[in-house]
Formats: C-alpha cells, structure tokens, sequence
C-alpha cells in the first residue's frame, strides 16, 4: 500500500505527521519513498525485501507501549493496561517474587502477560 505522509502517519497511530517528516527530511525512509505525489512525500508500507514501514518506523522510535505503533493488531485489538494487570493479577500467584528476577520468571511472566492480553481481548 503506498500512502502520503499524514495517511502512513495515521496508519501507524501518529497523531501528527512532524515524526514521519523528520525521518524522511533526514533520509532514514529513504528506501520506502516512492516517486509521484508531486511535492509530497509518497511512501511503501510494505516493500519486497525491506521490513514494513511500521517495523522500520518502530526501529526509529522510542517504545511507547501505549503507542499504536507498538500495537500488533493497531488500537482495536490491545485492551487497556489496567484490564491486561487485572488478569495477569488472576494468573499469578500471590506469592510471586518481587524483582529482580531470574530468567525462569521472566519467561514464566511473559507467558502469563500474553494469557492475560488474549483473556482481555477475549473479555
């Protein structure tokens, strides 16, 4: 899909286009531009042989996991943090270990938080 910067900003869950602009003024973008659009910028969402738009934009930005961008599925599919808490809280014991933790945990926790999204989505 090939779309003007204030479309691919909205795409990725921008607000405003300023981000795009500034990655495509200093030429990180570069190989998703496309020609046409007269003065504006035209860009790829998804080229062959390149990470998507929403990949490279991703590997530009500072993670916001409140961000769409961060999103897998965009706005629509990620339940509020307060809801994902209130399910892992059902997953996890009322024992488990404050930080930090050993890699058996954070692999046992990123189970969990996974099983707690899909069951808010789900809800």
């Amino acid at each position: 899909m090939i779309l003007n910067t204030s479309e691919a900003a909205r795409h990725l869950g921008f607000s405003t286009r300023t981000s795009l602009q500034r990655q495509l003024a200093a030429g990180l973008l570069d190989d998703y531009r496309r020609p046409g659009g007269g003065r504006q910028a035209l860009l790829e969402t998804a080229p062959e042989g390149l990470p998507t738009l929403r990949q490279r934009v991703q590997g530009l930005t500072q993670i916001r996991y409140n961000s769409p961008l961060w999103r897998r599925g965009g706005a629509e599919e990620m339940p509020g943090w307060d809801a994902v808490a209130e399910r892992l809280n059902d997953f996890l014991d009322p024992s488990w270990p404050v930080p930090p933790w050993d890699g058996d945990q954070v692999a046992t926790l990123a189970v969990c938080l996974e099983m707690a999204r899909e069951a808010a989505v789900a809800a």
